[in-house]
Parts: structure tokens; sequence; C-alpha cells
């Protein structure tokens, strides 16, 4: 039988200070375990009495409820003046042992007197009678009836408080041991984030050298609430309150939702808005259909690139705004932390399951550092990140265990640097079967410039001089605008029309205009809203775009001696495409995909492969066999190589922008970018156009003629 506290206290107020009621809340708080039994004895002698035709051996077990002002902060706070009392903990359960049988009573026989006595056992401590109850026999040869033990179901888990910034920095966070009975057992698996309210128990440690008056703190358990994604058969629900879905909503009723938070995602890194969009995309999440098809919505990034471009950063900040986030870095990392270990449970002996960080990390995100440095082998990942189980089989156990998350992992080169003229595969020594997992790979390189450079500057020395940015907050916006202008004059030779610029110029431009960001707890409420109550559909145009896209990009990568595409391009990149367009639509509380949201994504996937690709060149067949061609300096080659190299340039470009027509302008910067060295570039475009390698389609236009 449930009971909400808040209705005893309203009942106690009701009835005033002489009222029969009056005392309730302060009985309940000095002896919870009194009150509780003497709850259920009445609530059972009403049942009898209003229903004697019904089985009388039915117990009632009074389950209290809402208890926040019972709630213990972090572990640090039990003291021993909450012993015998209610308290509240909110964490995440590590693990969970069998189920087993708790005998509560049991009959005892006394061999001389034939007297039979029952027995409770309190708390669940077996101590069995000595001196027979017949005060004319006091034999003390007694014998146990076990066909007259009374048991209830018995479970013992174990719960860790939730890192959070009450807990203190460099502390290992703290566990406690809690018991379930009856209808409890079995209500909640490693990986869940609980909220447990029960009465505190001390409980005497064993050793195995001597006996020591040491006690630890165990807690019985009354009643479980699930904190994280309450998950059924249907949907997936977020227990989003009302003031946060209207957070949610006002955040998203602003036209500039994608610049917004782009602008808030880790302020401390400058620029990367084309990472920073990837990222808010796996943070998001696709539609959830794991119930009705077994496929995941979860969206894998990867993060490669120099040491220094604040990688590490922008995986810590991720899990400070998800709902359910762990960071762990790889080098600390073993398989069994990562996945499930198998422990030895030291009241029952019994092996039992302690969860990892993926099962940890069931229904939110997993970050990863280091990724190119963990000790553990990368094949346990790929059940993880494809079909989102964990398989364990040993020890005599065989079970499959939840680890619906998304990855999202960072990487540095082998070598210290990032080798352009090698793969990602040979640059972080990863197998395709990871890679292909990755819905987004992205290449962070440290490459001079001098307008980024002086920005960067400029952001930096703002973040560790807080007076003059709490005081001169308008003089960094006129250096800022000052800095976007040189940028402008630097550029206006090769500047492109707006139609035509790329996904990342776009977002820098419409992410320079926002002057201010969210605070932290405005982005988790946000994203805790859409990620379980927005679940976006398809539209039809939508699926024609994406159709259309894998269609052209599977023929590019089919071409002969063309190797454009960092990883193999799958049926996988069809699905990532699907989750990130439902992404796309989510981060804006929409319920359908329209054809910009698959556009935008289609651009986003394609600079993520074409920057790859550009570092690591192509490869064609010449007479001597396969030969490397890096697409960043072409200019020893022969003219006819640069040729074929800027005509392979082009294919790319069509690939990232959906249209075979180029401006002059455009391919005088695809020009300055290969580094061409072919004389007067107008009179190598008119010899293009002579030999019909480019159609002049109208006033300063062309079109690469199809093969």
């Amino acid at each position: 039988m449930k009971v909400d506290y808040r209705f005893l206290k309203e009942l106690a107020e009701e009835s005033g200070s002489s009222g029969a009621f009056s005392e309730l809340p302060q009985l309940f708080n000095e002896s919870p375990n009194d009150f509780l039994n003497t709850v259920s004895i009445v609530m059972e002698s009403i049942y009898k009495k209003h229903y004697p035709d019904r089985d009388s051996s039915i117990k009632i077990v009074v389950r209290i409820y809402n208890t926040q002002e019972f709630n213990i902060p972090t572990l640090e706070d039990i003291k021993s003046s909450l012993i015998n009392k209610l308290v509240a903990i909110t964490g995440n359960v590590l693990r969970v042992s069998s189920i087993n049988l708790l005998v509560t009573s049991m009959k005892f026989f006394c061999v001389v007197c034939n007297n039979s006595t029952r027995v409770r056992f309190n708390n669940g401590k077996y101590e069995p009678l000595t001196i027979c109850a017949n005060p004319e026999c006091c034999g003390k040869n007694l014998i146990a009836d076990r066909a007259s033990a009374h048991s209830i179901f018995y479970q013992r888990i174990r719960i860790q408080e939730i890192d959070t910034e009450l807990v203190s920095a460099g502390k290992m966070p703290k566990t406690i041991e809690c018991e379930l009975q009856d209808d409890l057992v079995d209500c909640c698996v490693s990986g869940d984030i609980v909220e447990v309210s029960g009465i505190l128990y001390p409980e005497l440690t064993t050793d195995n050298t001597k006996s020591k008056g040491i006690f630890s703190s165990y807690l019985e358990v009354n009643s479980v609430v699930h904190k994280n994604c309450a998950y059924n058969a249907s949907s997936q629900i977020e227990e989003v309150e009302v003031g946060d879905e209207k957070v949610a909503k006002e955040i998203a009723s602003k036209c500039n939702v994608l610049p917004l938070l782009i602008k808030s995602l880790c302020p401390q890194i400058y620029g990367q808005e084309l990472i920073k969009f990837g990222l808010l995309l796996s943070l998001f999440g696709g539609t959830n259909t794991y119930t009705r098809n077994k496929t995941r919505s979860d969206i894998h990034t990867l993060l490669v690139g120099d040491p220094g471009m604040g990688k590490s950063q922008l995986l810590q900040y991720l899990v400070k705004i998800s709902p359910r986030g762990f960071y762990v870095c790889g080098k600390s990392t073993t398989t069994a932390g990562l996945t499930v270990a198998i422990c030895k449970d030291q009241v029952s002996n019994e092996q039992t399951l302690e969860a990892g960080a993926l099962v940890l990390s069931d229904l939110g995100l997993c970050c990863i550092d280091e990724f190119d440095k963990m000790s553990s082998d990368y094949s346990t990942l790929l059940e993880a990140m494809e079909q989102q189980t964990i398989s364990v089989a040993k020890g005599g156990m065989l079970c499959s265990l939840a680890a619906r998350c998304a990855i999202i992992a960072a990487a540095n080169p082998c070598y210290g640097k990032y080798n352009p003229e090698n793969s990602i595969m040979n640059n972080i020594r990863l197998s395709t079967a990871v890679l292909s997992r990755f819905d987004l790979v992205f290449v962070l390189l440290d490459n001079p410039d001098e307008v980024k450079d002086k920005k960067l500057t400029e952001h930096v020395l703002a973040l560790h001089n807080k007076r003059r940015r709490e005081s001169d907050e308008c003089g960094l916006m006129h250096k800022a605008k000052r800095l976007k202008a040189e940028e402008h004059r630097y550029t206006k030779t090769i500047t492109i029309p707006t139609e035509h610029k790329r996904l990342s110029d776009k977002l820098n431009q419409s992410v320079g205009e926002v002057e201010t960001g969210l605070s932290i707890e405005e982005v988790r409420k946000y994203v805790a809203y859409a990620r379980g109550n927005i679940n976006p559909k398809l539209s039809l145009e939508a699926c024609r775009e994406i159709k259309r896209f894998y269609i052209q990009i599977r023929e590019i990568e089919a071409e002969k001696g063309l190797h454009s595409t960092a990883f193999p391009i799958t049926t996988r990149l069809l699905e990532s495409l699907i989750r990130l367009s439902q992404a796309r639509a989510k981060l804006e509380l929409r319920d359908h995909v329209n054809k910009q949201d698959t556009q935008e994504v289609i651009e986003l996937v394609m600079e993520c492969i074409a920057s790859c690709s550009a570092n690591q060149g192509y490869c064609r067949m010449g007479s001597s066999g396969r030969q490397r061609i890096n697409l960043r300096d072409v200019s020893n080659l022969s003219r006819k190589k640069q040729t074929e190299c800027f005509i392979e340039k082009l294919r790319m470009e069509i690939a990232v922008k959906g249209n075979d027509v180029f401006e002059y302008k455009e391919l005088v910067k695809i020009g300055k970018e290969l580094k061409m060295n072919v004389g007067n570039f107008a009179d190598y475009i008119n010899e293009l156009n002579a030999t019909s390698l480019l159609l002049l389609k109208g006033a300063q236009k062309y079109k690469l003629p199809n093969d």
C-alpha cells in the first residue's frame, strides 16, 4: 500500500495541535519502523473485517513516498544520529545480487516436552531459540521445524552516490548497501538511477583474522523511485517537470535555436562550430525505435586531432549538460570497467554483476577520452555500439545487459601530430569495424592561421582576465567585430555567394551574431525535454533527399581508382543520415524532419568526409601501380595531373553541395586550395571549356559534365 508523506503532514495540519492526527509526522520521524508496522497491522485488521471471506494470510506492506525532506545530499552526511531513522538517497545502482529467501519466523520444538514456540527474526538475523519457553521444562534440546518457516523474497543492491558539485573534488564516490524485500525485489537493474527511501541500520562486519567491533551501515529499503528514463514497451519518457517544459518551449520559440545552443556548448573553446553542431546532434539523438525494430537511435561521434584542440574539455562539458552522462579515460579503463565485472557477494557468497561505464550510461551519454590509448580490446565495443547490449558468458552466468548510450570518443594521433598522408585508421590504428560504427568523424588540425590565431588570442585572454571581461564586455565585442572585419578583408578575394557557402562558414556567421548563450542548467533542461518528449518522423522530401545523396556517394566511391572517403560507405551511413536528420529536427522540438534538416545533415557528413579525404588525398591507378596524390598541394605535378586533381576536387564539392554548377569565383577558390600552378587561371578555365572538361552554362557559370 502506497502512502504519501505529504498527505500525513496535511492531515496533521488540518487536525490542529490538539487533533487525533497532529502527532503523526513526529511519531514517524522518531520511530519510522514502529509507525509503518502499526499502520500495516491496522490495515490488515480493517481488510479482514471488511472481507472476512477472502484469504486471511494476505500481508499488507506500507510503502512511504515523497520523502524529499529526508533526502541526504551525499553519503558523507550519514551520521550515527540517523541510525533507526528514515533517510532518502539518490544514486546509481552498481551491483544487484540474486534473489534469495529470507526467513522471518520459524517454529522450534522441544525434544523433552514436545512444546512448540514460534520465533521471529528481527532484521533478518537468525537467532535460534536456546531454552524451551515452557517454564516447567526449560529444556535446551530444541529442534527447528523448517517446514513451518515463513519467508520473504530478499535481494541486496549497492548504490553509489551521483558525482555532483556537492561531492568533494578528488574524492571517490561512496557506496552503501541496500536491502530489498517482498515486492521491491527485482525492481531495478545495474545502471539505473534510483531514489531509495528506507531505515538506516548498523551491520556488524566480519574479519577473517579476528573479530572486531566494527559496524557498517545498510539501508532497509521501504520504497524505490526511478529517476532516470522510465523505459516501457511503447515509448521512452523522461520525468520532466512543468517548469522545465516551460523553459524548453521558451528556448525553442527563439528563431536562432541552433546558433544559440552552439554558442552555449563549451564557450571556453573558441570556434569549432561544425564540431559543436555534430556533438549537439549526438546529445539529442534520433527517434527511439528500439522497442519496435531493435535499431539504435543513439549517435556515436569520434574526435581525432592534434593535442591542445580542446577535445577533453568538450567531452567533460557534454557530461555536465547531459541528463545522464559518464566520463572515462581510455588509459585507466579496463574491459571490465567499461562493460561489466563479475564480483563475489560478501553476504551470500554468490557471484554478482557489477555494472561498468557503458551499462551505467544506459539511456544517456558515455564520453571516452584517450580512445587510442585504451588498454582493453576494441572488440568489446562492437556489440555495445551497434546492438547496444553487453553479453556476459563467464563464471556460470549467461545474460545480456542494456547499454543504450551514445559514445563520444576523443583520440590523439599515434605519432603526436596528425599525418595528412595517412588515413584515419593508420593515424589512430582503428579497425574498419570500429570506425564504421561512428556516425560522425571529425578531424581537428592545428594549422597556423593569422586571423584565427588573433581571435583565439583575444578569446583566451578574455577568459583569464575576469575583471576585464566583466567591466569591458563592450570593448571585447567591438574587438571581435573589428577582427571579423579583418577576416572579411583578408578573404574578400575568394568570397563565394551565400547560397554556396559551406555549412561551417554558415554556422560561423550565425553563431557570431549571438551575443550570449544559455546556462548549463538551461541546456540540460532543454536536452532532457527534447530527448523524452520529441520523436520526429521523416517526411517524404527528406526521404528522397537521403536516397539521392546515398546513391550518389556510393557511385562516387565505386568509381575506378577513387577512394575519396576516409571510411567505408555502407548501409550504416544510410542509417546515420536518418538518425542525424531526426536529431536535427529534435533540436528545434519539431515532430517532422523537413528537407532543410536533411540537407544540413548531408553537408555535415560530407564536410566530415571531405576533411578527412582532403587530408589523405586520393588514389589513382597509374602505370606504376597505385599512386597517392595529396590534394593540399598539387603545384609540383604536371599540368595533366593537376587537371585530374582539379576535376576530382570538383566532384567532391558536388557531393557536398548537391549541385554540379560552379561560379567562376568558386573555381578560383578551389584552385587556390589546391595551390595549382597553371599560369593565368582564366585562360586555364577557357582551356577546360574548349576540351569539354567544363561546360559553360551562362555568365561566369560552369558545369561539370557527367561521365
